[in-house]
């Protein structure tokens, strides 16, 4: 399959059709016998349309897709009553798939739409196009009776799957500044336990325990779009842990995506004291097992905020984990694998079925459908961490570390900015100490004949 191409399985059933009566002539002693109709308990012929996965992820403009559904006849099982012995008999009833179409909307380009003459009871259509714009691919199958004798009518199965075609765009915002943790577009948590809102450099945050979970449906409540994308995408969020000198011993789960693959980022203790392991782990459809996708190691010397951004596409290229504005990683040797089945849902803080907490605070969690370059992700870091949002001359992160109010330029009140303000938590007083206050010595070297005046 060319590179560029996503290959997605659809999770639909869909089941039309069904013969209730029809006669077959039984030639015996020169007399017609006729078969009596179905009978409740009996199973009724039809074709189904199977899918085998979910939610499509979507693609950028003018980029192939191809997807396919699967067609399948079952054989029904009719009992019957000859009218002229009046004996009771079963007959099997079969049919063939014999023709198979796709049509797309969208401004979809097709590579081909209709197959006919196949003669099968299990057929796999695949529909290869170029869309401009998100739209609908609809599958649709026919077949007929094997033995035509029967006298049933064709049947006909279809289904109709949405796609969505975007430009580069940030999928999801999450600024946890409320305590219902709903993002910008009001994607609300699924699940939500043991979860407090604190306030941090930038309002709100979330603070998470070992017994936490906030997870999140890929679903966009308000343009229906995904959240987030598992092949091809950038994850950036701010996060202090909360740990004590050595840190995780197994890797606690910052983030992982749920659904018909595996896909986290964690972090975990070294064993050299301040030094940490951060590991992208994912796994493609032709995988047999999780892989390693990206590593590296951070030296932290105490608890603090720090910035993650992770990116990755089927590129090595584009395979990195970048934490405070500097990539950490080593060059990827492999892209991130496809995978067929898109994303059903992604917790933070945690593993989808719990037990590996990464215990401390998230911030500004943010999604794209995309990959970011270097220069907006160094740039991005560097207007965080000089963000000054009461313009005291202070930035936020500093404020937090002395303990006065990123948002108030006079925390105590006094009058006096904080950034000039030598006492900033008390109001009573503000001015610095001028110089030393012991008076100096002062001792003449040169000339030596000198004699102090009176």
């Amino acid at each position: 399959m060319n590179s560029n191409s996503k290959t997605y399985w659809l999770s639909v059933l869909g089941i039309i059709g069904g013969l209730l009566s029809f006669e077959q002539l039984a030639m015996g002693y020169g007399v017609v016998c006729s078969w009596g109709p179905w009978l409740p308990s009996t199973p009724l012929p039809y074709i189904s349309c199977y899918h085998s996965s979910g939610a499509v992820e979507p693609i950028t403009p003018g980029q192939p897709i191809t997807m396919s559904a699967n067609f399948v006849t079952a054989t029904g099982v009719r009992k019957h009553q000859y009218s002229c012995s009046g004996q009771w008999g079963t007959e099997p009833w079969q049919a063939n798939i014999t023709s198979c179409s796709w049509s797309a909307t969208g401004g979809a380009l097709p590579s081909s739409g209709l197959s006919n003459n196949l003669a099968v009871n299990n057929y796999t259509p695949l529909a290869t196009f170029t869309p401009q714009q998100s739209g609908t691919i609809t599958f649709s199958a026919g077949a007929v009776p094997v033995d035509p004798n029967y006298g049933c009518p064709p049947l006909t199965a279809s289904v109709s799957v949405p796609f969505y075609v975007l430009s580069a765009m940030r999928l999801g915002h999450w600024s946890f500044n409320n305590p219902n943790w709903i993002g910008d577009e009001g994607e609300a948590p699924t699940v939500a336990a043991s979860l407090q809102y604190v306030t941090n450099w930038n309002y709100g945050a979330v603070q998470t325990s070992p017994q936490s979970t906030l997870k999140y449906g890929n679903q966009n409540s308000t343009n229906g779009l995904p959240c987030i994308t598992r092949n091809t995408g950038t994850i950036r969020f701010w996060y202090e842990p909360s740990w004590g000198v050595n840190g995780p011993s197994s890797p606690a789960i910052l983030l992982q995506m749920d659904g018909g693959s595996t896909w986290y980022l964690s972090i975990a203790a070294s064993g050299t004291q301040n030094v940490y392991n951060i590991t992208l782990v994912t796994q493609g459809d032709q995988d047999p097992s999780p892989v390693t996708s990206a590593s590296g190691s951070v030296n932290w010397t105490a608890n603090g905020w720090h910035q993650f951004v992770v990116t990755y596409s089927q590129s090595a290229n584009d395979v990195a984990i970048w934490v405070d504005g500097v990539q950490i990683s080593a060059p990827a040797t492999a892209g991130v694998h496809e995978v067929q089945a898109g994303v059903s849902s992604f917790t933070i803080g945690n593993g989808a079925g719990g037990g590996n907490p990464a215990v401390g605070i998230f911030d500004e969690l943010e999604t794209f459908n995309h990959v970011l370059g270097s220069i907006e992700i160094t740039s991005n870091y560097g207007d965080a961490v000089n963000l000054d949002s009461d313009g005291d001359g202070w930035t936020n992160f500093y404020e937090i570390q002395m303990g006065t109010d990123p948002y108030n330029p006079d925390t105590d009140g006094d009058g006096v900015p904080d950034g000039i303000d030598c006492y900033p938590l008390d109001p009573n007083r503000w001015d610095c100490p001028f110089g030393d206050p012991v008076p100096p010595t002062i001792q003449l070297l040169q000339p030596t004949t000198a004699v102090p005046v009176p």
